[in-house]
């Protein structure tokens, strides 16, 4: 691999464990009839379930109102979320820039930033809502480039490290970004990816 330039990197079930967290809260409450967790974290799907059909169901074992649940939801679960092993001896051994790129709610993302303590760690954070488009959309990578101050005839140059194979890897490869894939419970493997298991392999030139 070439000199890297820059780091771009993903949130959740990247950077932080989002399946933990989400277990952390769900046996947070009392045993409930009709609780199922494993329902519930299959239709979480790691964060890209459907949130409508995820949350109705939560308001059912919750009862309370769909928007209650979600409310409550997107309130509590950065609470409970922890950084992946790696992830700060990642941050901390490479030089250059490091940018997040986090599709999502600026609110609900930056608490869950704030609650694992990375700001210090990092040169910019790029949030979806802010920005006003979400991954795989060219624009928020070549807007992360340009952070990281990075030209994009130099885009292979920067290394972007995340979960999803559409939503980090092809948005990543379509404005020339060399992708790292991290392994998770949820998505194939696409050919031709190098892929990984833990955040501990990753070797930058």
């Amino acid at each position: 691999m070439s000199l890297t330039r820059a780091l771009l990197l993903d949130l959740d079930n990247t950077l932080i464990d989002r399946d933990a967290a989400l277990l952390r809260w769900l046996h947070g409450f009392s045993p409930r009839s009709g609780w199922d967790i494993d329902e519930l974290v299959a239709l979480d799907a790691g964060g890209r379930g459907s949130r409508r059909a995820l949350f109705e169901r939560l308001g059912i074992a919750l009862q309370v109102s769909t928007a209650q649940a979600r409310a409550q939801f997107e309130r509590e679960l950065p609470q409970h979320v922890r950084l992946r092993s790696g992830a700060i001896e990642l941050l901390s051994g490479f030089r250059g820039p490091k940018i997040v790129i986090t599709n999502g709610s600026s609110r609900v993302q930056r608490a869950k930033i704030a609650t694992v303590g990375l700001l210090p760690f990092l040169d910019a954070v790029v949030v979806s809502q802010e920005f006003g488009n979400p991954k795989p959309h060219a624009s928020i990578f070549q807007h992360a480039l340009a952070l990281a101050g990075v030209d994009l005839c130099d885009a292979a140059t920067a290394v972007m490290i995340g979960d999803d194979p559409v939503a980090d890897i092809a948005g990543a490869r379509s404005v020339g970004i060399t992708a790292l894939l991290l392994r998770t419970r949820w998505f194939e493997e696409p050919p031709d990816t190098a892929v990984l298991s833990t955040l501990s392999e990753v070797r930058l030139g």
